[in-house]
């Protein structure tokens, strides 16, 4: 091979060698160019699934206060309907309170009108139908029963012995508004009895509780308590007060609602209530009321023993402080 043939050749291989140069340069180039658009494709895919998680979070927060102010909104409508059935049943049991209200004032004052110890209201003994025993002592036989001014109040005195006995101690009442009574005891199966009378007339006729009263009345004029108790005693049972063995126990004066004081003594004696005498007090009232129409009713339409702690559910309310003083004043059997 000449000088000339071998430049040539040699001249070739660096042309191809450069060139071989220049097309991996170019070819390392695209590889890279390719390479960081795969990285920064992995990079956007990255923050593509992050921000996908963000949003079904942000989605799902949404949803729970969306359930959230539903439940809300739900809860507020029962607690609206339910104030709402509250104010109502106020409401009725407020127009249900003031119905009770008035038919209770009603009803006292129907018990007022039917009280004999009420002044004003309208009733007056029928002194035809009073018995005709002979006057207790003490008392002038009248029928006249005005009433004057007496009274006594109660208070206990501590004996060496441990008793308690009441005590007289004058005191000023308004004149009619006063009354006394006896009231009859025994010593029963249980423990103490004691003698009570249903008060007559038809406001009365089918209650217990508050209807039944320590045989009483009104005093005459200028007349003693004790001799009115008896006296009384006698006109509303129909028998005079049986005698007894011990002293009377003087359970002192209690008021009663409408401010009718009453003073009361006990005495220790037994009584057939089927035996009760047949002229026994009446009296006269208006019933219905404002009708116009009078009736004539007993004072006591029925009388019957009561074990003590059974007398004090029905008897008058006011009178049970002499029921807890007879337990506490009279002698043990």
């Amino acid at each position: 091979m000449d000088d000339s043939t071998r430049t040539w050749v040699i001249v070739a291989v660096v042309v191809v060698a450069l060139l071989l140069v220049l097309f991996l340069a170019l070819r390392g180039r695209r590889g890279k160019a390719q390479e960081a658009k795969r990285v920064e494709a992995h990079e956007l895919r990255r923050k593509a699934e992050a921000d996908r998680i963000e949003v079904q979070q942000r989605e799902a927060a949404a949803a729970k206060v969306d359930a959230e102010a539903r439940m809300a909104q739900a809860d507020a409508d029962v607690r609206a309907a339910e104030a709402a059935r509250l104010q109502a049943e106020a409401h009725q049991r407020s127009e249900q309170v003031s119905s009770a209200r008035a038919e209770v004032d009603e009803r006292l004052r129907r018990a007022d009108a039917l009280d004999p110890d009420v002044p004003g209201d309208g009733r007056r003994p029928t002194t035809g139908t009073a018995t005709t025993a002979a006057p207790t002592p003490g008392t002038t036989g009248a029928t006249d029963r005005r009433p004057r001014r007496t009274a006594t109040t109660w208070r206990r005195t501590a004996r060496s012995t441990g008793r308690t006995d009441p005590v007289r101690a004058p005191e000023r009442v308004t004149a009619g508004r006063s009354s006394a009574g006896l009231l009859l005891y025994r010593h029963g199966a249980d423990g103490l009895e004691v003698l009570l009378g249903h008060m007559g007339g038809p406001f009365w006729a089918r209650k217990e509780a508050g209807a039944w009263t320590v045989p009483k009345g009104e005093p005459l004029d200028g007349e003693d308590p004790r001799a009115t108790a008896l006296r009384e005693f006698t006109e509303e049972l129909g028998v005079p007060p049986p005698t007894s063995p011990l002293e009377d126990v003087d359970l002192g004066t209690v008021t009663q609602r409408a401010g009718k004081t009453v003073r009361a003594w006990a005495r220790f004696a037994d009584l057939d209530p089927e035996r009760l005498g047949p002229a026994r007090s009446t009296v006269e009232l208006e019933w219905p009321p404002r009708s116009g129409r009078r009736v004539t009713v007993p004072e006591l339409d029925r009388v019957r023993w009561w074990p003590l702690a059974q007398a004090r559910d029905v008897v008058v309310a006011a009178q049970a402080e002499l029921l807890d003083r007879l337990a506490a004043a009279a002698p043990r059997a």
